[in-house]
């Protein structure tokens, strides 16, 4: 399946490829913003010398300059710098951050769009006995609305993995650079959070497929009760349709909540997963210094 949906994102390389290196700079700029935090308390707080440092970047002799830069005023005109270069790199994070996202939108619709049209011609070839077996919702529903699963699949799994895949390279370079022992410290949770997304990702897999059935059941019901309503009026079945669309719905409504109850998850359990490494890197930090020394 994966290797039939990179064949259609496959024309829209040169956008994919522009959203990338949008994603690399959106990741750089973060470092270098996170990186600004400790300049920025030094200079307010401990009227210390202000030293911009993101770690082993690569762009040293751009930090050099800037460091000499802040470094030749007197203190309160260092502030105001360190100040507008603060608004300049959050100006271009805002930036990459839109660019990154126009390209992602253009390979996610162009995507969809191309499978429209792939799902449509496709039934223009089937044999009339398919569509005897077939009814008319689930088909419609098919090319409507699992589609738009798939532009998830695209937006918050391929695009989004190479995404934060860039920004953890970037922080763990941080706290590499800050200290080895917390950077191990801190990628001992890595093995949990992993196992945990893992499981999410199956109990989506299995929640938006039940979404996806109730949805073509809904579909495949309005389109033959308003193409026929003669015949159920003939036979005065309107209480038993009304019935099984109700009844329909209903089991929607339960696969859209078990669907989002999983997909709720996500969020917070990520955070929560953050803040206990933070709080170990913390600890042990915290002992490194008072304890140690």
């Amino acid at each position: 399946m994966h290797s039939r949906l990179f064949a259609y994102i496959k024309p829209y390389r040169k956008q994919l490829t522009l959203s990338v290196l949008c994603m690399g700079f959106l990741a750089l700029s973060s470092g270098l913003s996170l990186g600004m935090i400790i300049p920025l308390v030094n200079a307010l707080f401990r009227g210390g010398e202000v030293e911009i440092s993101i770690g082993h970047t690569g762009l040293g002799w751009i930090l050099d300059r800037i460091n000499v830069w802040l470094a030749s005023a007197p203190p309160m005109v260092t502030l105001g710098r360190l100040a507008a270069l603060i608004a300049l790199v959050y100006f271009f994070k805002g930036l990459f951050t839109y660019l990154q996202r126009y390209f992602s939108v253009v390979v996610e619709q162009g995507t969809v769009r191309d499978l429209r049209e792939a799902i449509y011609r496709h039934l223009h070839t089937l044999s009339l006995s398919f569509f005897h077996t077939q009814r008319t919702g689930v088909l419609t529903s098919r090319i409507t609305n699992d589609v738009v699963f798939i532009q998830g699949a695209i937006d918050k799994g391929f695009i989004a993995l190479i995404r934060e895949s860039l920004l953890v390279l970037v922080y763990v370079g941080i706290v590499i650079w800050a200290s080895w022992k917390l950077a191990i410290v801190a990628i001992l949770i890595v093995p949990l959070s992993t196992w945990m997304i893992i499981l999410l990702g199956r109990r989506l897999r299995s929640s938006s497929h039940s979404v996806q059935e109730a949805t073509g059941s809904i579909a495949s019901t309005l389109t033959e009760t308003i193409s026929g309503m003669r015949v159920v009026k003939a036979f005065s079945m309107e209480n038993f349709e009304i019935g099984k669309f109700v009844s329909q719905i209903w089991d929607y409504y339960r696969a859209f909540l078990r669907f989002e109850r999983v997909s709720m998850l996500a969020g917070p359990m990520t955070e929560f997963l953050g803040v206990i490494a933070a709080c170990i890197i913390l600890i042990y930090g915290g002992y490194q210094i008072l304890i140690i020394g």
